[in-house]
């Protein structure tokens, strides 16, 4: 033969990456003479093909050059396998990479076991935007054969990372047909004659996870090809392949096509793929396989959790069976007990008090069946026994869906009790299913007010602890609470932590100052720790105009650039700060443009919160930080954020509170209006265009590099650099600001757009919104704000698909209820752009119309119905 290797490299629009993994091979220990590099060009319409020419040019006996019409990597890398003269086979991708030793190591292996193995494969390391190890590296702890029918687990899926006998190929080629896991197909059949792998430890193939997300690998499960028709071609290949050769389908065989199959079971729909039609015969095609995998197989899978494998058993067996012989509840999957009812614990998402009744929230996930179950609340007072039972709430971001199959639910309840004046009770959480009891264990999460480390809380006239298992209602005395803070504050003392002194000093002054600020109106404002100019400063300003004898406060932190301008207001007080924690403990209200405990709670960093939350009993007001124009109940939901008013301003999006899953009640969600609508006026107009995008969450902890790989920083570095664009804002005589969301001022230094652009990080808001001509946005909740001055919008989409909140399901519609047109493609916005500033920046009659409609308010009284509602809750 005349090459000891030919490496086989499929191309397709891999400009940024090519050299890189050419280099990897060109750069090896191994004498490259010896090797054959075969690139074949995809039909790439980027640089691909030069940069395939200039390599050729430079080693024309070792590098071949074939361009095809686009057709896919398979016919590719067979139409490289065509060409091949070397001994050994490989595929490498063409944003991949060797480490510098492997083919020396992987060729001495091969010499030394040639009768042996046909296949040597080498362990696959992540780069790029993913890390680490890829999960089956533990078959890589020694260099060795491996006889696969002893270690079924020590598969191979990747013909990247494996180099290949080139006589055991024979007539064999990769499936066209599939889009993926043809390279599992074409090796498994080559390991099916020997069952024999070698596995060499000293060497490694590095897979690149494209900081773009947008490889094959990463964009498959949205493909119909990802299951049809990879079921037949693949599993079920491979299965009649190996039945027909064997007689029997290997447990390596079985493990490879359950390694693949549970990445389908971490789909939790595929309605968006697939029709009704095609999900039965999905299901059908998921069990089909599933009959020739064996239990041991499917338990003895390293990288799928209980809860994964659980409902591979019940796909496997369909029908489940529910038993509650000899007092227990079990479910079974088969012969397999999958769940068992005194198995679960209760997470408790709430324990509230108000208005005399004590409102218990949680939920446990099981296989049970809904109607079957039941939770109730076992109140024991005076030795007598009442039962209430719970509502169950609706909450399905919780459920475990599996292919659009639920599988897993989770019970939502909320449980009412209602309390004597003179209550003396111990209240016990029950669940039911048919004739089975049981008092399940009860956690408290992380954001609810009690806890085993800080077990009791003080509100209204009683007093609320939480031990043994249940909650334990007394009515209020001094007395009482002081011998339990005591005790609370010996226990904490007895630990001796010192993450622990500062929250017992804190609970030493709380109680120090308890009988004087107990009966005190106390009430802190806020927008966010690092902002204000929001709602909450705007309610905060009217509020200290009315004399009702409350004490009210304004945090925020000295390292805003906000503090400056507001420090000399009335009681403004440092996030963090003693006052601010001390405060917190005795305050009433939690007045706020932001729900979350994180941005609200000078605590929640704390190592010791957990041992001092029963003194928080404050409500919490969420002023809201814009209008939700869509479905955002997966974050906002009464489970963990537990309020007391939510404002809106529309009757369009009062509505979609009750339509979604948010769960709150109508005595909660009222319609206002934001308080900051009070103060936007209509100034003079600065003549400027501002453009202000709204964060992806896709992009949350990218480091600057993988940064300017996103399509969101190409987006925006194109538009501010765009020369018609530019040349149109000069010509009219506007600036062009860029307001860009607090995420991306990490990222500032990343974007080279031109000099004529403004970035602006220090202006308020609310100036952009009275002094701006024309704003540029995507789902930015600011459209609110701008339409609420009746000035022109342009709703530019450019990404709908990597908007984290389902657009489709939006109660706002952009195309027939957004306030100016929308368009996804840059040359279209600047077309608009011109338009609009030919029209002197006047909104259309059509979407002043809409805007009316829109609003139920526009009387600047919004502060005053947030403040009344607020003051008479």
């Amino acid at each position: 033969m005349t090459f000891k290797f030919s490496i086989i490299i499929a191309i397709y629009n891999t400009e940024d990456y090519l050299e890189e993994a050419i280099d990897s091979v060109i750069n090896q220990s191994f004498d490259f003479s010896d090797i054959e590099l075969i690139l074949v060009d995809d039909g790439s319409t980027d640089n691909s093909k030069d940069i395939c020419l200039k390599y050729q040019n430079l080693y024309p006996d070792n590098v071949k050059y074939v361009y095809q019409e686009n057709q896919g990597q398979a016919v590719a890398r067979n139409n490289g396998l065509a060409l091949a003269e070397g001994k050994y086979i490989n595929f490498l991708d063409s944003d991949d990479k060797f480490s510098k030793e492997t083919f020396e190591n992987v060729f001495n292996f091969f010499e030394d076991n040639y009768d042996e193995v046909d296949i040597v494969s080498v362990p696959l390391m992540f780069f790029d935007r993913q890390k680490g190890e890829h999960t089956l590296n533990y078959k890589y702890e020694s260099t060795r054969v491996v006889d696969l029918s002893v270690d079924f687990d020590h598969i191979q899926l990747s013909a990247s990372s494996a180099f290949i006998k080139r006589d055991s190929i024979g007539s064999l080629n990769l499936d066209s047909n599939l889009l993926q896991s043809e390279d599992a197909v074409f090796l498994n059949k080559i390991l099916l004659k020997k069952m024999k792998l070698g596995v060499v430890r000293d060497a490694a193939y590095f897979y690149r996870k494209r900081f773009t997300a947008n490889s094959t690998i990463d964009s498959a499960v949205k493909d119909k090809r990802y299951y049809f028709p990879r079921f037949d071609r693949y599993f079920k290949e491979l299965i009649n392949y190996s039945l027909n050769k064997c007689g029997y389908v290997p447990k390596f065989i079985q493990f490879t096509l359950m390694y693949d199959l549970q990445w389908m079971f971490r789909i939790d729909e595929v309605d968006d793929v697939l029709s009704s039609e095609e999900i039965n015969c999905l299901y059908e095609n998921v069990y089909d396989v599933l009959q020739y995998i064996d239990d041991e197989i499917i338990q003895s899978q390293r990288n799928i959790d209980e809860s994964i494998k659980r409902s591979v058993f019940i796909f496997k067996n369909k029908d489940l069976k529910y038993d509650t012989s000899e007092g227990v509840a079990r479910v079974w999957a088969g012969n397999r007990n999958i769940d068992q009812l005194n198995y679960h614990k209760i997470y408790l998402d709430s324990v509230e008090l108000k208005n005399g009744v004590l409102t218990i929230l949680g939920f446990f996930k099981s296989f049970f069946r809904d109607e079957d179950v039941q939770i109730d609340a076992i109140k024991i007072c005076n030795g007598n026994e009442s039962n209430f039972t719970a509502k169950f709430v609706s909450y399905p971001f919780r459920d475990r869906k599996i292919m659009g199959k639920l599988f897993e639910s989770s019970y939502n309840f909320e449980i009412n009790i209602p309390l004597e004046k003179e209550e003396n009770s111990q209240i016990k959480i029950r669940v039911k299913y048919k004739d089975v009891e049981v008092y399940l264990e009860l956690i408290s999460q992380r954001f609810v007010n009690i806890s085993k480390n800080s077990n009791y809380f003080k509100k209204e006239n009683y007093i609320v602890k939480f031990e043994d298992n249940s909650f334990k209602v007394e009515n209020y005395s001094f007395s009482k609470l002081l011998k339990l803070e005591r005790e609370t504050i010996k226990k904490l003392e007895s630990l001796n932590d010192n993450n622990l002194k500062e929250i017992i000093k804190l609970r030493k002054s709380y109680l120090k100052r308890f009988l004087f600020n107990k009966n005190k109106k106390i009430w802190l404002f806020m927008d966010r720790q690092d902002f204000a100019d929001d709602n909450g400063e705007v309610l905060y300003k009217y509020a200290l105009n009315q004399n009702d004898n409350i004490k009210k406060y304004f945090v925020i932190s000295k390292d805003s650039k906000d503090y400056p301008r507001i420090k000399n207001m009335k009681n403004v007080i440092e996030f963090g700060s003693k006052k601010h924690k001390l405060l917190y403990l005795f305050a009433d209200k939690i007045i706020s443009s932001h729900p979350d405990e994180s941005v609200l709670n000078p605590f929640w960093e704390d190592k010791g919160y957990d041992y001092i939350k029963g003194l928080i009993t404050s409500e919490k007001y969420f002023l809201q930080h814009g209008v939700a124009s869509m479905d955002i109940s997966s974050w906002l939901h009464r489970f963990d954020k537990h309020l007391s008013l939510l404002v809106a301003s529309s009757k369009y999006e009062y509505d979609s509170f009750f339509k979604y899953h948010y769960n709150f009640s109508k005595e909660v969600v009222q319609l206002t209006g934001l308080p900051r609508y009070d103060a936007l006026e209509n100034k003079e107009d600065n003549k400027q265009i501002v453009i202000m995008p709204s964060w992806r969450r896709i992009l949350n902890g990218m480091s600057l590099k993988e940064f300017k790989f996103s399509n969101y920083y190409k987006t925006f570095n194109s538009l501010l650099s765009n020369e018609k664009f530019i040349n149109l804002a000069k010509e009219k005589n506007y600036d062009i600001i860029f307001k860009p969301h607090l995420n991306v001022l990490k990222y500032l230094e990343t974007f080279n757009f031109d000099d004529y652009v403004k970035i602006d990080k220090d202006l308020r808001y609310r100036d952009i919104f009275n002094e701006s001509s024309l704003l540029i946005t995507d789902y930015s909740s600011v459209i609110f704000d701008f339409a609420y001055l009746k000035k022109p919008i342009i709703h530019y989409h450019f990404d709908d698909e990597n908007y984290h909140f389902d657009l489709e399901d939006s109660y706002f519609d952009y195309y027939t209820m957004g306030f100016g047109k929308v368009v996804s493609q840059e040359e279209d916005l600047v077309d608009e752009i011109q338009r609009v500033l030919l029209n002197d920046c006047k909104m259309d009659e059509a979407y002043k119309k809409r805007v009316d409609d829109f609003f139920e308010f526009n009387d600047r009284n919004n502060c005053k119905r947030v403040y009344d509602f607020i003051l008479n809750d």
